[in-house]
């Protein structure tokens, strides 16, 4: 399905603007604590089963329960 050139400009001018209003936000916003670093970067049910590269220990703490280490 083609859309009038119209209509994408306006999705596009949409987009830019909502991407503008998250950019202001986080410039905004202060910086993170050191620890929340690598906290919450996956949705809960989406962690990988593995990690490439890494330590058996921070695997462990990262993806499995520590009984199955």
């Amino acid at each position: 399905m083609w859309r009038a050139k119209s209509s994408i400009q306006a999705i596009d001018s949409a987009a830019k603007e909502e991407v503008g209003k998250a950019v202001e936000e986080a410039k905004s916003s202060p910086e993170p604590r050191v620890e929340d670093l690598w906290t919450d970067i996956y949705y809960k049910g989406t962690e990988p089963t593995s990690m490439r590269g890494r330590e058996r220990e921070e695997v462990c703490e990262a993806v499995v329960s520590s009984d199955q280490c």
